[in-house]
C-alpha cells in the first residue's frame, strides 16, 4: 500500500508541476537561458537525424501530450483568474463605473462593443463553465477546417489542441479568446472568395489587439483590384457604427491602451512567465525603458518589412495563403507576444497545411506541437525560468521555415 500511495502521490505532483508550470514564473538569468538553447539544440540533432517511420503514432503522441499539458490546467485551483477579471469589470460597467480608469491589476482590454456580449456569457457562469465552451468550439473549428481543406480530423485536432500551448493558457486563465478564434477562422473562410465581409472580420479580430488591424491593412493591399467598392463601402459604415457604439466609453480605450500603466498596456508590460515577448525582453535584458517608444516603433517598421518582403515574394499567387502568412507573422512576432496566441497563428495556417506533403505536415506537427509541450512539461520540472523570449524565437523559426521551404509542398498533384 506504501508503494501505491508513492506513485499516486508522484503523479499527483507530476501532474500539478505541469499545470502551474511554476518554474517558468521565476526571474529569468542567463544559465536557464543556455539550458534551454541546448535542450533545443538536442531537439533539433534528434530531429533531423531521425526519421519518423510512424507518422500516425507520432500524431496520437503528440495529441495526448498535448491534451496532457492542456487539462492538467482546469485540475487545480486557481484557474479562470482572466475570466473572473472580464466578468467583475462587466459588473463594474453595469453599475455604472468606467472599466477603463480602473486602477486594478489587469485592465479591460476590450472595446467597448463587446461589453454586452461578454456580460451575457457572465451572466451564465461563464467563470467555471469554460472549459467546456472552449472543447467545443475547438472541436467545432476542428471539424470545419478538416472539411474545408480536406485534412484529417485527427490532424486538425492535433494542431489545434496542442499547437504552442495554446490551449493550456486558454484553459488555465479563461481568456476571451473564443471571439477572436470565431472571427479568424470566419475571415480565412471569406478571404477565399474575396468577399468583403473579410474586412468586417478582420477587424473585429484586430479590436482587442490593435497589431492584429494590420492584417485588414495587408489584405486590402493584396485584393484591392478584386473589391467590391460598393460592398466595401458598406463594410466601413457598419465598422463605424460599431466604433461609435458608447464613443464616449471608446474614448477611454484608446486612451488606455497608450497610456496605461497596467500589466495590459504595452508601455507598462515586461517580459515575464505570460508575456514572453522578443520586445519586452530586450528592453528589460538592456534596460531600453527610458527609449521605449523608439524602440518600439524601430521594431514595429522592421516587423512590417519583413512581413511585405514576404508578400512580395512570395511562393504562391493564391490570396488566400498569402493572407494566412500575413496573419501569423502579425501573431508571432507581435510585440506583447502571449503563448495563447498560438492558437490564432496555428487557424491562419490552416490553408498552407492543405497543401503541405504529408510527411512534411507531420513532421512540422511534430517540432511545433510534440517538442513544445514536452519542452513544456521539462520546464515545469526543471527550473529554467520563462528563459527570455524562447517560446517566440523558435515560433519565429518556424514560420520562416514554412513560409520559405518550397519542399514542404506539393505543387503538381
Amino acid at each position: 500500500m506504501e508503494i501505491v500511495q508513492l506513485i499516486r502521490e508522484a503523479i499527483s505532483s507530476f501532474l500539478f508541476r505541469v499545470a502551474m508550470g511554476q518554474s517558468y514564473y521565476y526571474e529569468s538569468k542567463l544559465i536557464f537561458l543556455l539550458y534551454t538553447i541546448i535542450l533545443y539544440l538536442i531537439f533539433i540533432f534528434f530531429v533531423n537525424k531521425t526519421d519518423l517511420k510512424l507518422p500516425k503514432m507520432n500524431l496520437y503522441i503528440t495529441l495526448i501530450v498535448g491534451l496532457l499539458v492542456s487539462f492538467v490546467a482546469i485540475r487545480y485551483m486557481p484557474f479562470g483568474g482572466d475570466a473572473q477579471i472580464y466578468c467583475d469589470y462587466v459588473k463594474m460597467d453595469l453599475g455604472g463605473g468606467n472599466i477603463y480608469v480602473s486602477t486594478e491589476k489587469y485592465a479591460f482590454n476590450y472595446p467597448p462593443l463587446f461589453l454586452g456580449v461578454i456580460g451575457q456569457f457572465c451572466k451564465y457562469n461563464y467563470e467555471i463553465n469554460y472549459p467546456i465552451l472552449y472543447s467545443v468550439l475547438i472541436f467545432v473549428i476542428g471539424i470545419f477546417f478538416s472539411r474545408e481543406y480536406k485534412i484529417g480530423l485527427t490532424t486538425t485536432m492535433v494542431l489545434l489542441t496542442s499547437s504552442f500551448l495554446g490551449l493550456r493558457w486558454i484553459f488555465k486563465t479563461g481568456n476571451f479568446l473564443i471571439w477572436e478564434l470565431i472571427f479568424l477562422s470566419l475571415g480565412i473562410y471569406f478571404s477565399k472568395k474575396n468577399e468583403n465581409i473579410t474586412l468586417i472580420l478582420l477587424v473585429l479580430l484586430g479590436f482587442q489587439r490593435l497589431w492584429l488591424l494590420l492584417a485588414a491593412i495587408f489584405w486590402y493591399i493584396m485584393v484591392k483590384e478584386k473589391i467590391d467598392y460598393k460592398g466595401l463601402g458598406g463594410s466601413v459604415g457598419l465598422l463605424s457604427v460599431l466604433v461609435l457604439f458608447r464613443f464616449e466609453l471608446f474614448k477611454s480605450y484608446l486612451i488606455q491602451l497608450y497610456e496605461g500603466n497596467t500589466l495590459s498596456s504595452v508601455w507598462g508590460g515586461s517580459a515575464n512567465h505570460n508575456s514572453p515577448s522578443l520586445l519586452l525582453n530586450i528592453v528589460d535584458l538592456f534596460n531600453l525603458h527610458n527609449n521605449f517608444t523608439l524602440f518600439f516603433l524601430l521594431y514595429c517598421l522592421a516587423v512590417l518589412f519583413f512581413i511585405y518582403r514576404n508578400l512580395v515574394n512570395n511562393i504562391f499567387s493564391d490570396k488566400t495563403h498569402i493572407l494566412s502568412h500575413t496573419i501569423f507573422l502579425l501573431v508571432v512576432l507581435s510585440p506583447t507576444f502571449k503563448p495563447y496566441l498560438a492558437l490564432l497563428a496555428t487557424i491562419s495556417l490552416f490553408p498552407l497545411f492543405s497543401r503541405m506533403k504529408t510527411s512534411s505536415l507531420n513532421h512540422f506537427i511534430f517540432v511545433y506541437c510534440f517538442l513544445i509541450n514536452l519542452f513544456w512539461v521539462i520546464g515545469s520540472i526543471f527550473p529554467m525560468g520563462y528563459p527570455y523570449s524562447v517560446f517566440q524565437i523558435v515560433f519565429f523559426i518556424s514560420v520562416i521555415k514554412v513560409i520559405n521551404n518550397t519542399n514542404y509542398y506539393i505543387s503538381n498533384e
